[in-house]
């Protein structure tokens, strides 16, 4: 994981809600980082949104991803 000044570096940040059943499991989503971003142009990391909870009050789940480029982002998006 990065740090926080390092950060700087990474002008585009895509946060997606962590739900467990979806099509797309978290796991994947770093590991099609790794096979189709350049080592380095990336940066994940998960946190907890304390703020936002779900039906049954529970926080909700992020993972942000962080990119250099806006062609890097954009496919992913659209994965």
């Amino acid at each position: 994981m990065a740090r926080p000044t390092d950060r700087a570096r990474f002008l585009i940040k895509i946060d997606i809600a962590v739900a467990y059943e979806q099509p797309w499991r978290y796991a994947d989503m770093p590991a099609w980082c790794f096979e189709n971003v350049p080592s380095g142009a990336w940066e994940q990391h998960s946190y907890m949104d304390w703020n936002r909870r779900d039906d049954n009050g529970a926080p909700t789940d992020f993972s942000r991803l962080y990119f250099m480029s806006d062609a890097d982002a954009e496919a992913f998006r659209r994965r």
